[in-house]
């Protein structure tokens, strides 16, 4: 396999699309420049072909593209223009994709295979950059911190990161189980699946474990709906979880944060002996900015609006004496109590109509990586604000138009 044979001389919309999947793990910093050139591209199709495709499976996009301008709408009521200007920025791939879905025309299977794998490629060469920059400045200023958590995941938070390692996983144990090999070599595949459960340890992201647990699950229940043997299935899924399970408890870094969260859920004191402790570990901020949201969605039930949602919850954070989440100027850390705090309960129950729609539809086009897709990114929902950085809305909203790009028959067969 060669990269020549992955690029097609005259399918510019797999093009750009296999050069995103593959830089959305490597760098973020290019991928909006990437971006900007295929909108360009699309717009410039779209007019020559005179092609314009709205069908069922891409028309749900539709609404995270009014959600964006009911956002934008709000931006006369901000109380700091520059963050108005900045989440505008950022969330503009809710309005880009959707377009991009219905200019270009749809994907083969053999395509999306492609683009996929192209993703699996970038996270496999983060990932043992990451590893390599990890042991040499852990060696130069002599610290096992560079081998684990924001410093392993350099310029991705390892919450992110993780995601996007535990999606290629996913996707590599079911292709494995099927005898359908990465690279088109056994042990490499193999070798490369462990290397993605290690590294998802190493980055020690309790949401990242989680979703890499909820990963291998999903791949063992997928490969037995594609007839594999049941035996097969459950050595591979037994062996993942072994191998992840037991890397956790062997490595200190990542098992102290789990014994450290384990602790912050568990500790209780008598009602009598309580003391006012400001939050500083990640599980009681999480509790801190969940409790500010759901204060701020009572007071404000139609919501903050663009770039204000920031100030009003650090006001919270300061009245309760929590400086450390006001310093940080911390989110909500759940998407669902964002967009809460953002929009309001309306814009609340439209996007998770909305997510329900896209379930809906993955069952339907019954492609179990759309469905894996919005499983593993959903869960993460509740511990991360994934759509207010450019790391999450990119990666969301880019495999949704992909997925929803896909030709029909392509997913009726269960293949991607």
């Amino acid at each position: 396999m060669t990269w020549r044979s992955y690029i097609s001389t005259d399918h510019g919309h797999y093009n750009f699309c296999l050069l995103i999947a593959f830089l959305l793990p490597i760098n973020k910093k290019y991928v909006p420049l990437v971006i900007a050139f295929y909108l360009l591209y699309a717009i410039f199709y779209s007019i020559r072909k005179k092609f314009f495709s709205l069908n069922a499976s891409n028309a749900l996009l539709l609404i995270p593209t009014v959600l964006y301008f009911a956002l934008f709408a709000t931006i006369g009521t901000s109380l700091d223009e520059s963050a108005s200007s900045k989440e505008l920025e950022i969330k503009a791939s809710m309005v880009v994709f959707p377009l991009l879905a219905f200019m270009t025309p749809r994907l083969t299977r053999e395509q999306v295979y492609k683009i996929i794998n192209a993703f699996v490629f970038g996270c496999l060469i983060f990932l043992l950059f990451s590893v390599g920059y990890g042991f040499y400045r852990a060696y130069l200023f002599d610290s096992r911190e560079y081998l684990t958590y924001s410093n392993l995941g350099i310029i991705y938070h390892p919450t992110y990161m993780a995601l996007y390692q535990s999606l290629a996983l996913s996707w590599l144990l079911i292709r494995g189980m099927t005898s359908e090999y990465f690279l088109r070599n056994k042990y490499v595949h193999w070798i490369a699946s462990l290397l993605f459960v290690g590294y998802i340890v190493l980055l020690a992201s309790k949401a990242g474990l989680l979703t890499a647990i909820v990963a291998i699950l999903w791949a063992g229940i997928v490969a037995w709906r594609k007839g594999v043997m049941r035996r097969h299935v459950i050595a591979v899924c037994a062996l993942s979880l072994f191998a992840l399970l037991t890397m956790i408890v062997s490595i200190p870094l990542t098992s102290d944060r789990i014994e450290a969260a384990a602790a912050d859920i568990t500790q209780h004191q008598p009602e009598q002996t309580i003391v006012q402790h400001e939050a500083k570990s990640s599980t009681d901020l999480r509790k801190v900015t969940w409790s500010a949201s759901l204060e701020l969605m009572s007071a404000e039930p139609f919501g903050t609006g663009v770039g204000s949602s920031s100030k009003r919850l650090i006001e919270i954070y300061e009245r309760e004496g929590e400086y450390y989440a006001a310093e940080r100027k911390l989110n909500s850390h759940n998407q669902f109590f964002q967009i809460g705090v953002e929009y309001g309960w309306i814009g609340l129950i439209v996007f998770s109509i909305f997510l329900l729609l896209a379930a809906l539809s993955s069952i339907k086009l019954k492609s179990f990586m759309y469905q894996g897709l919005l499983g593993m990114t959903v869960f993460n929902f509740l511990f991360e604000s994934c759509l207010e950085v450019q790391a999450g809305v990119v990666f969301f909203y880019f495999f949704l138009m992909l997925f929803s790009s896909v030709e029909q028959n392509v997913a009726e067969r269960h293949c991607i």
